[in-house]
Formats: C-alpha cells, structure tokens, sequence
C-alpha cells in the first residue's frame, strides 16, 4: 500500500475491509482487500500530498479445496449444530427436516433449533424409506412413522418418546429398552417377530396387532389400560398383574386359555376367532364379552328345526292348528318362524272322560346373541377435528340392525356429538336387533392428548424509525392465538407496550398452552432507528473587510435537542494547489475564505448532525477608471472610510466613489504640476 503523508492526519479515516474467497482449481482461497477512504472534508491544519491508494491481494492455500455450498457450512458450523444434507441421507426425511425445523434455511440444524423439535410426524409419507438421522432429536416425545417404506428403525437415543407409532412398516426388529417413558406404543402390522416391554413400566396403550410375534410378557406394564394383541402367533398370555386393563383384544390367536378374573377393570374382551377351551371371567360381571362360536355355542337353532329333536316320542299326526310356523309332518321339520315370536299349537292328548283333550303349546324360538366390535382405535392427538367412527369400521356379527353411537365424557357425561378437545372419553357403539337376533353393545374407551405445537410462520418485524408509525409482528402457530410483547433487554420484562423511543429492543411471540396443545414462545430483536435532525444557517456571512469579526450566524435546529456548536475554518492551497482548511480558535475577521460548520449533536432519538457554509471577507479597495485613458486603478479608501466593491449603489457607495474620485484627482495634479514645474 503506497500512502505517503507529510503529516499525520488529526482525523478519522474509516476503511472498508471486503473480502471475497474464491476456490480455485488448485485449491488456494484468494482474499482480495480493498481500502474505501471516507474523510470528512475537516483536516486540523494538515496537508495530504498523496491519496492514492492501491489493491493488495492476500493469497491462503486450503488443504483442499471446497467442492460445495454444504463443505463450506459444514466448516462454518458450531459445535452442537448438524449439515442436513449429511445427516438425513433419504432425500424425502430430509425434505421434511428441512421444510418444518431449519427456520433461518441455512442447510444447517443449529443446536437451538434441534433442541425445538418435540415432535415429528411423517405419517403415511410412503416414499420415505429411512429415517436415519432421528438420533439427533433426543427432545422428540411424540414420533409418527406410520405407513412410511421404512424397514428400520433405532430410537435408543430419543429416550424421551412417549408416542410412538411405526404401525403399517415393513420393520422387522424394533427395540424400546431405551425408551422408558413410552406410554404409547403402536407397531400394529408389521414384520416383527419379538417385543419386549420389560422396560417400559410407563406403557398404558399397546397395540402390536397383526405381527408376527408368538409371546408376549406384559408382566411388568402394570400401568397398561389397552391391549391389542389379536391377529398374532400368541398362544398364551398372562395380564394376572395388569389390574388397570380396561380392554383386551386378543382375537384370532392361538390362545386356548385365558383368565382375567383379577382384572377387575375390564370393560371390553374380544376372544372370538381362538380355539378357547376355557375362559375364566370371575367377579367381572359387567364385562363384555365378544362370543366366540367354538366357546360359547350352546346349540342355537336355525331357521330351521326338526321338532322330534325337541320332544322326543312326539307324533307328529297329533299336532294340529299350527301357527307362527310351518311343520311337516312327515319329517317334523319346523320352517317358517321368526324367532321371538311365539309358535303355538294344540296336541291330542287323547280321549278322556271328558271327550279328547287337547294341550295348547307355545314354543318361543329365542334371538341369537349379536356381536359389535370397534375396529377403530380411537385414540388421537388433538387435531381440532372431532374424533371419527364409520359404521363400516365395525364388525357385525348377528343382527342386521341399525347401528348408533353414543359418546361420553370421563364422568360419564352424554356428549350430543363426538368430541373435538383433549380429554379421556367413552364411546358405546348399539346395534340393534332384528327378527332373529339381539341386539348388541359395546363400549371402547379413548383419549385425545395434547398435541405438540410448533411456529407455522416464525416471528418476524421490521424495525422503523422515531415518530413513525410502529410497525405490525407477524407470527403464526399451528395451534393457538398469537401473542406479542415487549421488553428493553431480551431477558427483561415483558409488557404489551409497544416501544416508541428510538433503540433496540425485544418482541417475544408466544402462544398459552391449553390441555388441546402445547404453548410457544420465540423472541426476536429489532431497532427503532434515531429520526434525522435538520440546521439551517439563515445568515449569509460574505462580508468586505471591516477589521470586525465575523457575527456568529443565526441558525435552526429542528429534532435533535442536543448540544449545538459552531466551528470556523479558513481555506488554505498548498503549492500542489491541494486545499485544505485550517481550524480557527475564533470568527476570523482578516481577509480570505473561509467556512462555518454547524453542528448538533445527537439525542436518545434524533441523530447528530454538521452542516457548513463558505464565505469570503473581501478586500476593502475600490476599482476607478481614469478618464480619456480608461486605465482602471484601485486604490484604498480614505482614512476611517470603508471601501465597498464597484458597482455598489449604495448611499455608502457612492460617498465612498466620490471620496475615492477626488483623492485621484488631486493625485493627478500633483504630479501635473511637478512635471510641468520640472
């Protein structure tokens, strides 16, 4: 850098550093520095002989060379902080990665927004094959993985799972021994041969339906409320110890004996579909039990009976005035009846005394026992929707009667429609009977949980400046109302005040949380800027020499209310015919040119401000013209007269032209005569 001075200069001169980095093929990063001057004009009685400056170039050799945008983040990274691309290897996981948690969109997950994430749901997202990359989220509680290509997974490190539903997966092996908050685990319909729940003491629903697993030990969830373990290889199963069992569902296993005399809480078994010998139901005299023919039939009658199996030894001739059905009499089959409604005939006895005695029968043909079974788990995560049970979704055994619903509340309030909010709940599905068969209920409980929150818009505010209007946040959650509020510092007290005064300040957006969903809170810094001030000088000080000073001008400040000064400056040309302007102590009063700077300076919201103004103190001569010659000759006033400038018309002026005309021409004379008289 070639900058050569004669003297220090007394003044601030800021530099502007850029730096650009660029790789090349070899691999060298290059940092080109350029050197902007920005000098206020004052210079305190200094000269600059040169300015000139010139671009250096700064050369640093990179062991390699950076080939993308991601190697450089990955550089740039702090500790803690994760490159997306890096770590979340299926393109449709990181997608959603990056769509829902990488808020500032920089390719990189920041310590601070991982530790955001609580919940993850990529349910139903088919062409997601692999979930490599979840380890990171250790804060998650709640992870729907259900209906994606997945064949694996490993949640050892998200030990802070509570929900989890890999449920319609093509994973075969699934380990929760980490995961011992886990209340909810769903894994229905998969590939899994083993389950162990010895770990998860907190579990309360589980549902490992349709898997290929062949025994289950629940002896140590004693805190489990629902059990779905139908459709499996299961041949045996003990919930002796599962005293808060409210629903087991254990159809189409290889169950042949089953006791839950010591669950005491059980509204609802479903055993129909096994090869049950024995079933020990005990005190549990309001269970619902679903009948499985193989168990519980005791011989039903068919549309059709043959009424010798009945009475044996009965002649069939000796019945007569049938009706409510149609018998033959050759083969004493019975047809025609509806059951429920009574079959009634006369039987000859024979003849007594009396004449022929005849019996009057009545035969009632009892209903068949129906069955309802919920299909649906009704169990879900507050969505604002209510919950949703389709009359196709139940299994009807029985009865071709209409099926109805009921909901209630955890108190056992009827609801009139099915509920929306957080909560625990019971719904009763009726179907009732037809000509045949009875009608049947059921009752499933379920619970609507609080659902994680996350910002659907993150907060955002444009700063303004003083006096202006402020400037509206905006923010969005997916659930909840939006509120804003203010504070000086970002750890301060927060108040729905909205600042005025010029700073920096802090916004904080936050969302209550309600039992439906979870709160937020995010904050953000902005600035109210400082307005601009204004001086205006409403004196013009160009003067002619008067050997006074010159009178300080009047000037006007508007904003700022800071202090006021007035500096005054007298212009020099060094022998390169560089200017330059020298600081004076005082209003100058000698000939010359010359500045004012006015200057306020800046308050808690205005800026500081410098205005100046040239101006010249000009010599006191005036400019006659001699008559018949032309020649013009300027010459100082007379004694104790101030000069003024030719063409000032003036009174002043032209005194000062006479005064000036007459010294000339007595000068004229004077020298006449001396020439003539020598």
């Amino acid at each position: 850098m070639n900058k050569k001075y004669k003297k220090q200069i007394g003044v601030a001169i800021a530099a502007v550093l850029a730096v650009t980095s660029v790789a090349n093929s070899a691999g060298s990063i290059f940092a080109q520095k350029e050197l902007e001057i920005n000098e206020y004009d004052v210079v305190n009685n200094e000269e600059i002989e040169e300015a000139n400056t010139e671009v250096e170039s700064l050369e640093i050799v990179a062991e390699k060379p950076l080939e993308s945008k991601e190697e450089i983040q990955s550089i740039e990274k702090a500790d803690g902080d994760i490159v997306i691309k890096d770590s979340f290897p299926d393109e449709e996981f990181r997608n959603y990665i990056r769509d829902n948690f990488d808020t500032d969109g920089d390719g990189i997950l920041s310590s601070d927004e991982i530790d955001k994430v609580d919940y993850i749901d990529v349910s139903d997202k088919s062409n997601i094959q692999s979930l490599k990359g979840i380890e990171h989220f250790v804060n998650i509680a709640d992870l729907f993985c259900d209906g994606t290509g997945i064949t694996n997974l490993d949640v050892s490190k998200n030990t802070a799972l509570e929900f989890l539903n890999c449920g319609d997966t093509g994973i075969t092996n699934l380990d929760v021994s980490k995961n011992t908050a886990l209340k909810t685990l769903r894994c229905y319909n998969t590939g899994i041969t083993s389950l162990d729940v010895s770990k998860n003491t907190a579990l309360e629903f589980l549902y490992c339906s349709d898997t290929g697993i062949t025994s289950l030990d629940v002896s140590k969830n004693t805190a489990l409320g629902t059990l779905y373990c139908d459709g499996t290889g299961i041949t045996s199963l003990d919930v002796s110890r599962n005293t808060a069992l409210e629903t087991l569902n254990c159809m189409a296993t290889g169950i042949t004996s089953l006791d839950v005399s010591r669950n005491t809480a059980l509204l609802g078994l479903f055993v129909g579909g096994n090869n049950l010998k024995w079933l020990y139901i005990g005190e549990n005299t309001g269970l619902y039990v679903s009948k499985s023919p193989s168990v519980f039939d005791l011989g039903k009658i068919g549309e059709t009976f043959n009424i010798v199996d009945l009475f044996s030894g009965i002649d069939l001739n000796r019945i007569q005035n049938i009706t409510g059905a149609n018998l033959d009499k050759v083969t004493g089959i019975v047809s025609g009846y509806v059951k429920g409604t009574p079959i009634q005939y006369q039987y000859d006895c024979g003849i007594s005394g009396q004449g022929t005695e005849f019996l009057d029968v009545t035969l009632t043909m009892p209903k068949d026992e129906s069955s309802i079974i919920i299909n649906d788990k009704l169990n879900k995560v507050y969505d604002g929707t209510a919950v949703e049970l389709a009359k196709d979704n139940c299994t009807i055994t029985g009865s071709t009667g209409v099926i109805s619903f009921e909901w209630y509340a955890a108190d056992g309030t009827l609801l009139p429609e099915a509920p929306t909010e957080a909560g625990n709940y019971k719904v009763k599905a009726i179907l009732a009977e037809d000509e045949n068969y009875k009608g049947a209920e059921i009752e499933e409980l379920f619970e609507i949980t609080q659902a994680p929150n996350q910002w659907t818009k993150e907060l955002a505010i444009e700063g303004w400046v003083y006096e202006q209007a402020a400037n509206t946040p905006s923010a969005q959650a997916k659930y909840g109302t939006v509120e804003y509020t203010y504070s000086t510092t970002e750890d301060g007290v927060y108040t729905d005040v909205v600042p005025s005064n010029a700073g920096i300040y802090w916004i904080k957006a936050s969302v209550t949380e309600t039992d439906n969903y979870k709160g937020l809170e995010t904050k953000l810094s902005f600035t109210i800027k400082q307005a601009a001030s204004s001086i205006t000088i409403n004196d013009k000080l160009d003067k002619v020499y008067d050997g006074q000073a010159v009178v300080e001008p009047q000037v006007t400040v508007t904003g700022s209310k800071g202090a006021v000064s007035i500096e005054w400056y007298q212009k020099e040309e060094t022998t390169t015919k560089a200017i330059t302007w020298k600081k004076l102590a005082a209003a100058p009063s000698a000939v010359g040119e010359y500045k004012v700077v006015v200057t306020v300076a800046e308050d808690e919201n205005y800026t500081g401000l410098a205005v100046e103004q040239e101006f010249s103190i000009l010599e006191n001569k005036i400019a006659i013209t001699t008559p018949g010659t032309g020649e013009e000759t300027t010459v100082a006033p007379a004694q104790g007269v101030t000069g003024v400038q030719t063409g000032d018309n003036t009174q002043a002026g032209l005194w000062t032209m006479l005064v000036g005309l007459s010294t000339g021409l007595m000068m004229f004379f004077t020298k006449k005569n001396r020439k003539e008289e020598g």
